[in-house]
């Protein structure tokens, strides 16, 4: 999904007050390691073990259907985003589009107005070197009216990034 996106009103819960206007966050975060690709690929398309490596945000990840070929193709997952006094538990089913070895795509399912959030991340992946990584995170929440929300998107594609490379330092180790 583009920054140009306009993703569909939602709903969250997890909030106490008034919610102001639905806001679209979009994020990058980019980082270089000594893995290879393929490896990287294997830790970012391993949804259901996403909680292992990234537990304060990613509670829960059930494959609900896989492909011909073992991959996940759905996934219903429980994410916590919090960034300063903006909290959301985000229930999200997620449709996932790999291309071995260059990206995972995680794509919001809406399942009605009630659906919860929209949330989509992009993982790249470059073998140069190592690998050069990059976390595209575009998502879409109520906020409170006066909570400024400038690198809050990037701030989130950050902690992914993060977790995502001490993971990998630590099965390389």
């Amino acid at each position: 999904m583009s920054a140009a996106s306009t993703p569909g009103s939602i709903g969250l819960a997890g909030t106490a007050g008034t919610l102001g206007a639905v806001k679209h966050l979009h994020g990058t975060a980019h980082a270089a390691v000594p893995t290879p690709a393929d490896d990287c690929f294997a830790l970012l398309a391993a949804l259901e073990a996403y909680p292992t490596w990234y537990p304060d945000v990613v509670r829960d990840v059930t494959v609900v259907d896989r492909g011909d070929d073992g991959g996940v193709r759905r996934a219903q997952a429980a994410l916590h985003l919090a960034y300063g006094p903006v909290s959301r538990d985000l229930d999200l089913l997620l449709a996932v589009r790999v291309d071995r070895p260059q990206s995972v795509q995680l794509t919001h399912v809406p399942r009605g107005a009630s659906s919860g959030a929209s949330f989509d991340a992009t993982w790249w992946l470059d073998d140069d070197a190592g690998t050069k990584m990059r976390l595209e995170l575009d998502a879409t929440m109520p906020v409170p009216r006066l909570v400024p929300l400038g690198r809050v998107g990037d701030a989130f594609a950050d902690g992914f990034m993060q977790a995502a490379v001490r993971e990998l330092g630590r099965r390389d180790s």
